[in-house]
């Protein structure tokens, strides 16, 4: 149901001045004034400063019409305010309003002392740096409960004032600090106790830990009251700032007051979100940089600081949700930190996670109703607790989200959203059957969405234990009714979208070929019809074929690599004998889209293919790409599906699409002209040592082609980039010389092929060593060959310096994939690095004997060399040539003069030179006679 958000503020805030006035409409206006709260807390959550002025005027209704005393008036007050603080915990203005008549009321010491406890750890953990004057006020709060608590002695209140001063010297409040000593030794004056020393001393290094954990996110926290300045909702510009921990009676009235108030609204944008989200990405970095640091100084017992990063991460999302609660991004960063940490963690804290990502969820599917991307992670909320074992996953629960998603009408009305949510729910349910046959394989422990390696053997797969097999088995139940149901409701809701109808018989085509109809056969209890042993021999065969066929040229042609995925896909699953290797089976697609996408590439000859069922390389990888995304969106997960999403755009980025091309290539079969070579396959042959024997030796270069096209070229051409492929090649040379349409030929930049094995880590801090990469992607990726940072020339005596980029050459194709994919992920020496594919190895220096192939010179000298060598040579052939007969008829002459000639044609040495008015000196001629 649709509602104007800003008419039910403005009539709140109207209804709340009428009733500020004493006459004898003040009553009507406070009722009007909360059933409106009512109504618009019914649709959508409150803000902070909309909670507190709710309490107020419920207080004022209930004093107003005599309901109860004054402080049952207050115990309502409180009770609206923590509903409040149940959606927006680190909100500074609300803790401290809430504390601020929770001490002033009749509660007793436990409820306040919890209350700000709580306040503190989810404001003052260093998540609200420049708010420090209003987190000093629960500090204040803290240290006056305890002096004054008749319960405790003497001891016990010492005990629990030094503990506060404590924290709050480790808490950055920017300069409120500066007087913390000061204020202590007040505090032991005021209160009648002697100051400890060692106390004093404690709160020093509380104060060097603060200033060496949180000088680095300085400058994160001046941009959010920056970004929050500029969208004008910075509330310590607007408010009247409390003095030395002291809130002034004007700070509770001007939040309470009616007036058009813009901060702790909720009216963050994208400006505000991107400097929390900037924040907590380097919070993020800085807790990988110090994964191995040891506990604080203070005690052996406290949290560890990357613990203590982690919790700042928290509170920095739900102060960034108390402004920005209505920015989805910030909601779906939230959410992927939590389930991150949920799938690390076990035990107790496995289930408090858990409980929190169901709140934070819930509260971002109410603050953001009109949210597609959330209410598809409310589904895969509860796939997450069905993974973890808390609870059992029901396909009519997630149905029924659907469906209450959908009712509320804020989604926008499109047909592909209401089938993307109802697909959603039928590729959670597939998920989770496809986890609960992986997390039985034997062999090693992978996930439903890992790709797996094609065995070549008999694998023996474990039985599956009957509370696993019983919750197959009614999945695999519900999955046609959901089919149906979902038609159904398609139906009703599109009755003329017949393509969604289509698409989703194409899902349940897919879903019984490879998952649910191969799981029936191997749970049915009548015999297996399964194919005899000869037929399995003759499919096993019939693939293998296929293999060969993609490994016989290298790269393998895009079609040839599909072709092989396909019947691959349909001939293995009549191999299935368990239902393990079901979940295997899927896994063997995975791997193999996985290593096509990687492997081919265009082909390098000049010959025209398309006869043979070789289509365009752009035409035949784009359809090799869409099958491995389809593939991925119906048995894969979110991380399967952005690993594969990644893959491709590394191997579309270099591939352009000429559909112009594309539409002649019939013609260019028919004609069977003669191709000319493009540029592209001219540098991949020049580089590859191609060379084509049957070629004419007078056939004109690529540089020369492309003069030749641009004198012929008319001005005011088009120019479109020109295809890597023959093909395209032929189609361009049956065009008519004439043509005014005919495409400019342009030359592309040269493509390096890159190394498989190395990747290139670049953006490192200059004091990165070699074994740092190591250390950092050895765990993560794999084994590791060779790994160097690249430094400058070498000085005698001097260690070079580093260039800020080093090669990590890996001894598998799949572990420089897994590198890839920590891209702006990783910290090294708490700098974000970028990492990419390299086409040159890490390991450059071959040890002599070891070549594979032997180069020219036996390795003393490279083809260039060679060539100019032999340049040379020949140069000097010819002008020996013409010396000869000059020499014949100057034989007489004098040897100075022989001599000079000679120095001429030295060359350009040194020695050749010969200075300004100096005059050789003769040589003398002894004679052998005596």
């Amino acid at each position: 149901m649709s509602y104007d958000y800003s008419a039910f503020v403005t009539s709140i805030a109207e209804a709340r001045r009428k009733a500020a006035s004493d006459d004898e409409t003040s009553r009507e206006h406070l009722q009007t004034a909360i059933e409106s709260f009512e109504t618009l807390s019914s649709h959508c959550p409150m803000t902070p400063l909309l909670w507190i002025q709710y309490s107020k005027t419920m207080y004022d209704f209930l004093r107003a019409f005599g309901v109860g005393s004054e402080e049952q008036a207050t115990v309502i007050r409180l009770q609206t305010l923590e509903l409040g603080l149940v959606e927006f915990p680190s909100s500074s203005l609300l803790q401290i309003y809430y504390n601020y008549w929770l001490m002033n009321s009749s509660e007793p010491f436990e409820k306040k002392d919890e209350a700000l406890k709580t306040a503190i750890d989810a404001v003052g953990s260093g998540s609200h740096r420049n708010e420090g004057p209003w987190v000093a006020i629960l500090f204040r709060y803290q240290i006056d409960l305890y002096a004054k608590e008749p319960t405790l002695n003497t001891e016990q209140k010492v005990k629990h004032i030094s503990e506060s001063f404590i924290r709050r010297s480790r808490t950055p409040m920017k300069e409120i600090n500066d007087t913390i000593a000061s204020e202590y030794r007040e505090c032991c004056r005021k209160n009648g106790f002697e100051f400890d020393s060692d106390v004093e001393e404690m709160m020093e290094i509380g104060r060097r830990m603060e200033a060496r954990m949180y000088s680095s996110f300085v400058s994160a926290e001046d941009e959010i009251d920056v970004a929050m300045h500029e969208e004008g909702i910075l509330g310590r510009y607007l408010l009247t700032q409390p003095i030395n921990g002291v809130m002034p009676q004007e700070w509770i009235a001007e939040l309470e007051s009616s007036s058009d108030q813009k901060f702790a609204m909720g009216l963050g944008g994208e400006r505000t979100a991107n400097a929390f989200l900037s924040y907590i990405k380097m919070l993020r970095i800085s807790q990988s940089a110090k994964q191995k640091g040891k506990a604080f100084d203070l005690d052996e017992d406290e949290e560890t600081i990357p613990d203590r990063i982690s919790h700042i991460i928290n509170q920095v999302y739900e102060r960034a949700i108390a402004e920005c609660p209505t920015v989805e991004k910030l909601w779906i960063s939230y959410y992927f930190h939590i389930s991150n940490k949920v799938n690390s963690a076990v035990g107790e804290p496995q289930y408090s996670l858990l409980t929190q990502l169901q709140s934070v969820i819930q509260r971002a599917c109410r603050n953001c109703p009109y949210s597609y991307e959330l209410a598809k992670k409310q589904l895969h909320a509860l796939q997450l607790i069905a993974t973890c074992g808390v609870s059992v996953l029901e396909p009519d629960q997630l149905l029924s989200t659907v469906q209450n998603a959908l009712s509320k009408g804020f989604l926008p009305p499109s047909p592909t959203i209401f089938l993307g949510l109802y697909l959603e729910t039928i590729r959670i349910v597939k998920q989770r059957i496809l986890g609960l046959l992986a997390k039985k394989t034997k062999s090693k422990k992978v996930a439903f969405d890992d790709p797996e390696e094609l065995s070549k053997g008999q694998l023996s797969d474990p039985e599956i234990d009957d509370k696993s097999k019983e919750e197959i088995e009614d999945l695999i139940e519900d999955v046609p009714d959901m089919f149906e149901e979902i038609e159904l409701r398609l139906k009703e809701c599109h009755p003329s979208w017949s393509d969604g109808r289509a698409l989703l018989w194409k899902e349940r085509a897919a879903s019984d070929l490879l998952l649910l109809q191969p799981c029936k056969q191997v749970f049915s209890e009548k015999p297996s019809s399964t194919l005899p042993y000869s037929t399995k021999e003759k499919m096993k065969f019939i693939l293998n074929e296929f293999e060969r066929c993609c490994k016989v040229h290298n790269p393998p042609y895009p079609d040839l690599y599909l072709s092989y995925i396909r019947q691959f896909t349909s001939c293995g699953s009549w191999l299935i004998s368990n239902p393990v290797a079901i979940g295997r089976h899927i896994r063997n697609i995975r791997f193999l889209f996985q290593k096509g996408v990687q492997s081919v590439g265009p082909q390098y000859s000049k010959d025209n293919l398309l006869q043979f069922g070789v289509r365009p390389y752009s035409r035949a990888l784009s359809d090799l790409c869409q099958e491995w995304h389809d593939f991925e969106q119906m048995f894969g997960s979110e991380r399967s599906l952005s690993l594969a999403e990644k893959s491709i755009s590394k191997k579309m980025k270099h591939v352009t699409a000429d559909p112009a091309g594309e539409s002649v290539l019939s013609q260019a079969i028919i004609a069977h002209v003669e191709p000319i070579e493009s540029t592209a396959e001219v540098r991949t042959q020049r580089k590859r040592g191609h060379i084509d024997e049957d070629s004419p030796s007078t056939e004109s270069s690529p540089k020369k082609l492309k003069r030749k096209n641009l004198k012929n070229e008319e001005p005011g051409t088009n120019t479109e980039p020109v295809s890597s492929t023959a093909d395209e090649a032929d189609a361009r040379s049956e065009a008519p010389a004439n043509n005014d349409d005919s495409p400019e030929v342009q030359l592309k930049k040269p493509h390096h092929k890159a190394h498989p094995f190395t990747i290139r880590v670049s953006n490192l801090d200059l004091s990165t060593e070699d074994m740092d990469l190591v250390d950092i992607f050895r765990p993560l990726c794999g084994a590791i060959v060779h790994a160097k940072i690249i430094r400058n020339k070498h000085d005698h005596g001097v260690k070079p310096l580093s260039k800020g980029w080093g090669l990590v050459q890996f001894e598998e194709k799949e572990s420089a994939a897994k590198a890839l994919a920590l891209h702006e992920e990783i910290g090294i020496k708490e700098k974000v690095v970028k990492i990419e594919m390299s086409h040159m190895p890490a390991v450059s220096l071959v040890p002599a004997g070891m070549h594979r192939v032997n180069p020219k010179g036996q390795g003393k000298k490279s083809k260039f060399n060679q060539k100019r060598r032999e340049k040379a040579e020949t140069v000097e052939a010819v002008q020996q040539n013409k010396l000869e007969p000059e020499q014949d008829s100057s034989r007489g002459q004098d040897e100075s003069i022989a001599t000079h000639s000679k120095a001429n044609n030295a060359g350009t040495s040194v020695l050749a030179f010969k200075p300004r008015g100096v005059d050789r000196r003769p040589k003398l001629a002894l004679s052998s006679e005596k």
